[in-house]
């Protein structure tokens, strides 16, 4: 038997094999493609923004931290949340959300603990330095839309006598 008569004709191209990709393609498979660089804003002028966020230092994360201004601040109930305000002697202003689920199902609360940090975020420079402020949403606050929700908010800082 010779060896020749397994081999395909020298005539013959090899075909690609459908699972292995192209020589060309991308490794990680289809669907990854190389994208090039976002292209920057004209409005910016090339510039990158300074990303707006909320940082470790702004919030309130600790047990003790929420049970101490629970405790010793200042509260004052509006219909669909409650807001406690206590002032410390130095450090950042820092926010801490209690959102239970009688408020809602996960997305509902997620979009009111946004709408609230957005809230602090934009009011944050101006709140007085030392303050540590915890709001706790009821099943009401989903009724609010942002807009009106920021005015109730602010209104009641402004009765616990923090100005911003």
């Amino acid at each position: 038997m010779n060896s020749a008569t397994h081999l395909p004709p020298a005539s013959e191209a090899p075909k690609n094999n459908p699972r292995l990709p192209a020589a060309n393609a991308d490794p990680r498979g289809p669907g990854h493609s190389v994208q090039k660089a976002p292209q920057r804003s004209q409005e910016t002028g090339g510039l990158r923004r300074r990303k707006e966020t909320f940082p470790r230092s702004a919030r309130l994360r600790r047990r003790e931290e929420f049970r101490e201004v629970l405790r010793k601040g200042k509260r004052r109930n509006s219909g669909p949340f409650t807001v406690y305000i206590l002032r410390r002697d130095s450090g950042t202003a820092r926010l801490g959300l209690i959102v239970s689920r009688r408020v809602g199902k996960a997305t509902r609360r997620n979009k009111v603990k946004r709408q609230l940090r957005e809230i602090f975020r934009r009011h944050r420079s101006g709140l007085q330095f030392g303050v540590d402020l915890v709001v706790r949403a009821k099943p009401g606050i989903t009724s609010l839309d942002c807009n009106d929700l920021e005015k109730r908010i602010l209104e009641e800082l402004d009765k616990l006598g923090v100005k911003l």
